[in-house]
């Protein structure tokens, strides 16, 4: 389905036929879907999909704007891929969290937290 609604997105946004708040709409869902890293390898991958956004730039309409630089927010963006050591910490971390919330949850249900 995402890759269908990017594929719509990507014509729509070149589309130079369509009306600007067709392209606007076409701009917010690409933000939307440009979070995804499956979603952001299709989108620069798309021949002219940048070069239309780029084209889109040259208005004055601002929440225009704003989702158009959304979308280059979300591509230049990258989640770093943590070792395997790190992984485990993380594990760790969440696993603390939960323990430590619990045990809050349980002294409050006590009334010891007054």
């Amino acid at each position: 389905m995402r890759v269908l609604l990017t594929s719509l997105g990507q014509k729509l946004l070149g589309d130079k036929t369509m009306p600007i708040d067709v392209r606007h709409w076409a701009v917010e869902g690409t933000a939307y879907l440009s979070v995804n890293p499956e979603m952001k390898e299709r989108i620069v991958k798309e021949p002219g999909a940048l070069d239309s956004l780029f084209e889109l730039t040259k208005t004055d309409d601002k929440p225009l704007l704003y989702g158009i630089t959304s979308v280059m927010a979300n591509l230049s963006r990258f989640r770093k891929r943590l070792t395997e050591e790190e992984e485990q910490m993380q594990k760790i971390r969440e696993f603390a969290k939960e323990a430590v919330n619990k045990v809050l949850l349980v002294l409050r249900n006590d009334g010891f937290s007054k």
